[in-house]
């Protein structure tokens, strides 16, 4: 039995439908427009019926602009041979905020999922491979988000492209596993970018490293995430020690080691830490993650 009137039920259904709004939330929001005046209430939906209106695709980068080509890809200013490929408008913003990424972008829109009915022609794969082959592309960012569907996306996009003699590089140090790129902050970002940064000017300077950090980058427990492998103990990059840290890494931690609790891998670790480092702090030994935990054996 509903003790509202049909308009106001409605306008409570309406605002159910928005992401993350319950029920108590959409009562709130319903009361709040009817407080505000038939002025500020025909602004309110005039904008949403603007945006509507005028938004649309840009036909190179499929980011949502009220112009065609988009403001980025019709900047003569950027680089564009070097395309930045993420998978949500949002994560676009996300990427200009941090001032640092001076090239154009590819929305995806979705990253593939065959739990949900998401394959490889449901998203914006073949217009970024068309768009590679019809362009001067010198290199592809992959900035899906680090989570199962990102990885998958990104693996399935990196094979497809590396036929076509184009580098590609993915987001490396910062991002964290299981996060979206529209929460991060800029700077979790920006070390992002320096960290695939580090990596194809290895590449540049020695292209027999291409497939050295792939496989490194494949290996199941580390995720992506390879920065301990050309770091030094200060974080200063240094590629002499790649090869060995890799061997004992996998040595060490099999394709499966995610599964393993931290606290048997940390219990594992702690007679090399306590000798190794004395002066090392218990406490931060109690919080640190096991990827962490790993880059500080690997560069001490």
């Amino acid at each position: 039995m509903s003790y509202y009137s049909p308009s106001i039920e409605k306008l409570i259904e309406s605002f159910e439908k928005l992401p993350s709004i319950g029920h108590k939330t959409a009562q709130r929001l319903a009361f709040y427009m009817l407080d505000l005046s038939l002025e500020e209430a025909e602004e309110f939906t005039n904008s949403i019926l603007n945006a509507k209106k005028n938004l649309h695709f840009c036909s190179k980068c499929f980011n949502i602009s009220d112009t065609d080509p988009c403001n980025i890809c019709g900047n003569v200013k950027r680089d564009q041979s070097l395309i930045c490929v993420v998978e949500d408008v949002r994560d676009v913003i996300a990427m200009e905020r941090t001032h640092e990424f001076n090239g154009v972008y590819h929305v995806l829109h979705g990253s593939i999922s065959p739990m949900n009915g998401v394959g490889p022609d449901d998203i914006k794969i073949k217009e970024l491979l068309t768009r590679i082959m019809e362009g001067d592309v010198k290199e592809i960012i992959l900035a899906t988000n680090p989570r199962v569907e990102g990885e998958a996306t990104s693996m399935y996009i990196s094979k497809l492209i590396k036929p076509l003699g184009v580098s590609v590089s993915r987001l490396a140090y910062g991002v964290p596993v299981g996060a979206d790129l529209e929460y991060a902050d800029e700077f979790t970002l920006i070390r992002a970018m320096e960290g695939r940064k580090g990596k194809a000017s290895k590449i540049v300077e020695d292209s027999s490293f291409e497939d050295k950090i792939i496989q490194a980058e494949e290996y199941g427990f580390f995720g992506f995430s390879i920065r301990f492998l050309y770091r030094d103990g200060d974080g200063k990059v240094d590629w002499s020690q790649f090869q060995s840290k890799f061997y004992i890494a996998t040595t060490c931690f099999d394709k499966t080691s995610n599964d393993v609790p931290i606290k048997t891998i940390k219990r594992f670790l702690s007679p090399i830490i306590s000798v190794h480092m004395p002066r090392f702090c218990p406490r931060r030994w109690s919080n640190i993650s096991v990827k962490s935990t790993v880059y500080f054996w690997m560069n001490r």
